[in-house]
């Protein structure tokens, strides 16, 4: 077994179908694009071998974003904070997320491309 320590996108040296497991957990969200993360993603598909696997996972949802911020600023809300004041706050939260953040879609359409 040998581990390999280098960029996410880079697979120089890696000869196709030779890697068993390719693991992206908890680091998605700092990529710093959904075209970074398919060059990721493409690279490990043609890296690993037949019947291997390439793991994604704990992967933010864009589609629940907002439900996310709500709750967050819902449960920070003193009792007496008014509504749009918390709506001002979801939707600042919303507007100045900097993580990647891919709805499940994404992944629908790269599995048909890949």
């Amino acid at each position: 077994m040998r581990l390999d320590r280098r960029l996410a996108d880079e697979f120089n040296g890696v000869e196709p179908e030779s890697l068993s497991t390719v693991i992206l957990n908890s680091t998605v969200q700092y990529f710093p694009s959904a075209d970074y993360l398919h060059r990721v993603i493409t690279g490990a598909v043609k890296a690993v071998e037949s019947g291997g696997v390439v793991f994604v996972g704990d992967v933010r949802s864009l589609s629940l974003l907002d439900a996310f911020n709500a709750s967050v600023q819902l449960f920070k809300a003193s009792a007496d904070a008014s509504m749009s004041s918390v709506a001002a706050q979801i939707a600042l939260e919303t507007a100045t997320e900097d993580e990647l953040l891919l709805a499940p879609e994404y992944f629908h359409a790269l599995c048909r491309e890949i």
